[in-house]
């Protein structure tokens, strides 16, 4: 049986729920399939009220371009996030990740991104989806028409 521990905090992580491999380790018989975790894992979502925001922000010289946007929710960890910009002369898609290898109680509810240089000047629709660890995707994503300066 093992159960996961945060050392700086010498806390436990869902002690509900240790992992267990049972000896002797038989293929047929193993608990942690990618099959029977998918059973009843659950998708990623966006709490009502989540927000976008578009940073602009000048260092040294440079004019860097941001996202700021709401974290979705799961009841593990949120991966990555993809994101896709889109008007009537741009459509393209991005993956970021998350703030996922830090302790969650260290994980920000919101996270900023920067925005590539290739989205240039102009209103977009911006639509987040949610990727949890073992791929599922939030079904309704994060949406607002930003204006980027």
């Amino acid at each position: 049986e093992m159960k996961r521990i945060s050392f700086e905090n010498n806390t436990f992580y869902k002690e509900e729920e240790p992992w267990v491999i049972d000896i002797p380790v038989k293929k047929e018989t193993f608990r942690y399939t990618h099959e029977k975790r998918m059973v009843n894992r659950g998708k990623p979502y966006f709490e009502e009220g989540g927000n976008i925001e578009f940073l602009q922000q000048e260092k040294d010289g440079k004019n860097y371009k941001q996202l700021k946007f709401t974290q979705a929710k799961h009841e593990d960890l949120i991966h990555s996030y993809r994101i896709k910009f889109e008007n009537n002369r741009f459509d393209k898609e991005y993956l970021y990740f998350s703030d996922f290898f830090l302790l969650k109680e260290d994980r920000s509810e919101e996270l900023i991104v920067k925005i590539p240089d290739e989205v240039k000047k102009g209103n977009y629709t911006v639509s987040i989806y949610a990727i949890e660890s073992f791929g599922l995707e939030s079904e309704t994503p994060l949406n607002k028409t930003i204006l980027i300066e």
